[in-house]
């Protein structure tokens, strides 16, 4: 085969360099998401032990790390990793923060409402709304937040039926406009998405958007679950309708803002 012409390598070379680029800031968006769960984690252990240090701990998580250091990285490098990982969550640790606990993934509406009520409380996701409320009365958890009502969609009749029949105390109310986006792999254009995968109700609420945009509805058990998997799958021509701190942490683009049919939606 004959060599391309120098400025073809050149441009090849430049686009490959800009891929190669693309996808190590897109590795770090992954490893810092990774690093917050395991710090989570860690926080949560804090309730369950005597102590902040636990050396034998300690050991045996360097013990395995090192084990498994059989690729690029050195083991000295690892271990000087985990060693920083550990003393990070043994300061946060020792400052015993207090827990709110959520439906879904990070980056949910209701994650949202838990900071704006009360920035103080560490966010813990919750696979269901009965987690939240087991999780309050066995103390892993200092407070819970869980949606009551929705201006469009009405009473949340899972939660309705978990407050009647709790202990548990109603100690404040946040109301939260929830203003949908369309969320994307950073640098996809609108004309370049063709299907949106999000919960069954943001989808409905969504509807007449995605109609005018020829875009496909794709139901997903939860709005923020949905940008996190578009993050690690990195599927193309695939949009999420979440919150703007789904965006933020899954290092998406918000491809366009408000896109509900009605614009006076809230959830309480």
């Amino acid at each position: 085969f004959d060599a391309p012409p120098s400025d073809a390598r050149d441009a090849a070379g430049l686009a490959r360099l800009a891929d190669l680029r693309a996808q190590i800031d897109d590795t770090d968006r992954k490893l810092l998401r990774l690093l917050d769960q395991r710090i989570e984690y860690a926080l949560q252990t804090a309730r369950l032990k005597p102590a902040v240090t636990d050396s034998g701990r300690e050991d045996d998580v360097l013990h395995r790390v090192r084990a498994a250091s059989c690729g690029l990285l050195s083991e000295d490098f690892v271990l000087s990793l985990y060693a920083a990982i550990i003393e990070e969550s043994k300061r946060l640790q020792a400052r015993r923060p207090r827990f709110g606990a959520f439906q879904g993934e990070h980056g949910a509406w209701s994650e949202m409402a838990l900071d704006r009520w009360d920035p103080t409380l560490v966010p813990v996701a919750c696979r269901g709304f009965a987690d939240v409320f087991d999780g309050v009365v066995a103390g892993a958890f200092d407070r819970g937040i869980v949606p009551v009502e929705n201006s469009l969609g009405g009473a949340v009749n899972d939660v309705t039926d978990l407050l009647i029949g709790t202990s548990l105390s109603i100690v404040g109310e946040v109301r939260l406009p929830l203003r949908q986006c369309l969320l994307a792999l950073p640098g996809t254009a609108l004309a370049k998405i063709r299907s949106v995968r999000s919960h069954p109700q943001a989808l409905v609420q969504c509807r007449g958007f995605l109609a005018r945009a020829g875009l496909t509805a794709d139901p997903y058990h939860d709005t923020a679950g949905a940008a996190r998997w578009l993050m690690f799958e990195g599927a193309r021509g695939v949009g999420v309708i979440a919150s703007p701190l789904a965006a933020r942490l899954y290092g998406l683009d918000v491809v366009a803002e408000d896109i509900a049919d009605h614009h006076a939606n809230e959830t309480r």
